[in-house]
C-alpha cells in the first residue's frame, strides 16, 4: 500500500476511533468494599490527615463449587469492552454510507469490475491474467479485480475495488484531495476524468507514479506504475478506465 493511500486508511481509522470514543475511566479504580492501599514506604495503618482510617482486609470467602467467578465492572459500563462494537461499527458505517449517498451493501461481482479494467490500453500489453475476489466476512463485504500491463520497462497495476470500507475512505479522499506538493522528492495533485475525482502523484525517489479515482464515492480505482519518468504514464493508463460501464454498475 502506497503512502498516500495508507493515510486515507489511517484518517478512516481515525475517524472510527473518534466515532467510539474512548471510556472514561472509573473515579475510584478499586472495586467496591476493596480497601485502597497505602502507598510504598508507608506503614501499614498510615493515613492523612483528616482521613479515615485503612480498616483490616476481611478474609476472603471460598468461591462456590461449580458458580464461575463474576468479573467486577464499574456501573453502567459493560463487563466485556467489545460488547457493542459489531453494533457501533455498523452504526457508524451506516452513517458514513448515508454521508456518501447510501450505498448499498451488495457488492459488484468481481467479474463486473473487471469488464472495466483496460486491458488492451494502446502501447501496452497484457502480463499474466487477470484476476479477481469477492468476499463478505463480519459485515464487511469488498470486491476486487486488477490487472498487470507492460510497455518497455515500466510495468502498471491496476485495481478496481468495491468494499463496504470505501464510503469511509472517500470523505478523507475528498479533503486530501486539496493538497498539492512539488518538492525534490515527489509531485503530487489534483486530477480529473471526467466527473470522476482523483489524485496523481509521482516519487521522483524511485520512479513511481500513482493515479487513484473515486467514482461515486464507493469503487475506487488505483494505477500504479514503476520505473516512470512522471505521472503521465499512471494518468494515461487510468484515462482508460471503462468509468461509464463502472458508474452503470452503482446504478448512477
Amino acid at each position: 500500500m502506497t503512502g498516500f493511500k495508507a493515510l486515507l486508511v489511517a484518517l478512516a481509522i481515525t475517524g472510527l476511533a473518534l466515532i467510539f470514543g474512548c471510556q472514561s475511566e472509573p473515579q475510584n479504580p478499586y472495586p467496591q468494599g476493596y480497601p485502597q492501599q497505602a502507598y510504598p514506604g508507608q506503614a501499614p495503618g498510615f493515613q492523612q490527615p483528616g482521613q479515615q482510617p485503612v480498616q483490616p482486609m476481611q478474609p476472603m470467602q471460598p468461591m462456590q463449587p461449580n458458580v464461575p467467578a463474576q468479573p467486577v465492572a464499574p456501573a453502567g459500563q459493560p463487563v466485556n469492552p467489545l460488547t457493542g462494537l459489531a453494533g457501533a461499527l455498523g452504526q457508524a458505517m451506516g452513517q458514513a454510507q448515508g454521508q456518501a449517498g447510501g450505498v448499498p451493501t451488495q457488492m459488484i461481482p468481481w467479474q463486473s469490475l473487471s469488464q472495466a479494467l483496460p486491458t488492451a490500453a494502446p502501447g501496452w500489453a497484457l502480463k499474466g491474467e487477470i484476476e479477481g475476489e469477492s468476499a463478505n466476512m463480519m459485515g464487511i463485504s469488498v470486491s476486487t479485480a486488477k490487472c498487470k500491463l507492460t510497455q518497455g520497462g515500466m510495468e502498471a497495476t491496476i485495481e478496481i475495488v468495491d468494499t463496504s470500507m470505501n464510503p469511509m475512505i472517500a470523505m478523507p479522499f475528498n479533503m486530501m484531495r486539496s493538497m498539492q506538493i512539488d518538492s525534490s522528492k515527489e509531485r503530487r495533485g489534483p486530477v480529473n476524468f471526467g466527473t470522476y475525482p482523483g489524485t496523481q502523484s509521482w516519487t521522483k525517489t524511485n520512479n513511481n507514479a500513482e493515479v487513484i479515482v473515486m467514482v461515486h464515492n464507493r469503487v475506487m480505482i488505483t494505477v500504479k506504475v514503476t520505473n516512470a519518468a512522471s505521472e503521465v504514464p499512471a494518468n494515461q493508463l487510468a484515462s482508460q478506465v471503462n468509468y461509464a460501464h463502472i458508474a452503470s454498475l452503482i446504478g448512477g
